[in-house]
């Protein structure tokens, strides 16, 4: 698949995901480069058209395929993240969130699954309900001696990305590392 190839397919699950109300961004991998991109406030769909297919890395110093897609978190906005390692725990920190927010918003929530177990879901959320900017668990080390930790992000610290779709990391030779 060709640079060109990617860049299209990235650019239509962003105008889909603009019409069902994220704040999409391209990143390269989990990281965002592009100029100024917490200052956009209104993502159009002529402004995603626009977007180039690279933008420029200032740790690798060169241009970066930005085929992959992040969310903004704007202000009604929270991000889960769960960082365990095994699929038990996932999935029952899974179960409690679907109970909590229902099965209708959990099914529809924007999610990344990475790293084994880890997931991360954003969902939509008043503020007032919150009361914080991040919440974080204490560390947690199991009995095999891995760290677990879950995370509550909002969008009240004026817009934090998280890259949810596409490739995450490339290596040196420019390759996807990781999907």
């Amino acid at each position: 698949m060709t640079l060109q190839d990617r860049k299209t397919e990235a650019d239509e699950l962003r105008h889909e995901m603009l019409d069902l109300g994220w704040d999409v961004r391209p990143s390269v991998g989990k990281q965002i480069f592009l100029a100024k991109w917490n200052a956009i406030k209104n993502v159009t769909h002529g402004l995603i058209d626009e977007w180039g297919s690279l933008q420029y890395d200032p740790i690798r110093e060169k241009q970066m395929p930005a085929v992959s897609t992040g969310i903004r978190l704007s202000a009604d906005m929270i991000a889960l993240d769960a960082d365990v390692p095994d699929q038990d725990t996932a999935d029952a920190i899974m179960d409690v969130i679907e109970e909590v927010i229902g099965s209708d918003r959990f099914e529809a929530a924007p999610a990344r699954h990475s790293g084994g177990a880890k997931f991360m879901m954003l969902f939509r959320c008043p503020l007032e309900e919150i009361g914080a900017k991040v919440i974080l668990s204490p560390d947690y080390v199991d009995s095999e001696g891995r760290k677990n930790q879950f995370e509550v992000y909002t969008g009240a610290h004026g817009g934090k990305f998280f890259g949810l779709f596409g490739p995450h990391s490339y290596d040196e030779a420019y390759q996807v590392a990781k999907t």
